[in-house]
């Protein structure tokens, strides 16, 4: 063999070994780049996933919130009617313990027991506390509690017995 046959072959084999070696090299990089595309994918079906079952644990806290939410809110309506509703009972009480008051100075009148005038100071003490107990409507508590902040009526002085009210009924 020639010193040119051997420098061909040598050249041959050079360029040989280099498409060998591009082709080898194009198929490992397909592959990887294949494999890294299937990887990418994974993860984001994975986050996805996730996100997904993090928004339904999410959305089920709200809705056992919004459930608890709305307990308190019909329990607290419960206790306010409830509340009204013996205020309602105590005043139709106290009226009629002043109408039949009023009643009996009526009828000690026309027995001639009292005065006419002592007749019309207690028709008009009668007359302006019947006036001064009005019977409440509980129909509007049923709505004062509610869950819409933009609805909530302010808080109401808490009365005590040293309050100023208080003092009005001894």
């Amino acid at each position: 063999m020639t010193q040119q046959e051997s420098i061909d072959l040598i050249n041959w084999i050079e360029e040989a070994t280099h498409r060998a070696t591009t082709k080898a090299l194009r198929k490992y990089t397909r592959g990887a780049l294949l494999g890294f595309l299937i990887l990418l994918i994974g993860l984001v079906v994975v986050r996805e996933e996730d996100r997904k079952r993090a928004d339904d644990a999410f959305q089920a806290r709200v809705k056992v919130a919004n459930t608890q939410r709305q307990a308190i809110v019909k329990s607290g309506t419960v206790v306010a009617v409830d509340s009204c509703n013996q205020r309602f009972k105590d005043r139709v009480e106290v009226r009629s313990i002043l109408t039949a008051a009023a009643k009996a100075s009526e009828a000690q009148y026309k027995q001639g027991e009292i005065t006419k005038a002592r007749y019309d100071r207690s028709k008009q003490f009668y007359r302006e506390r019947l006036e001064g107990l009005p019977l409440p409507d509980c129909r509007d508590t049923v709505n004062v509690l509610t869950t819409d902040l933009d609805e909530v009526p302010p808080i109401p002085k808490a009365l005590h017995p040293g309050s100023p009210d208080a003092k009005r009924g001894q």
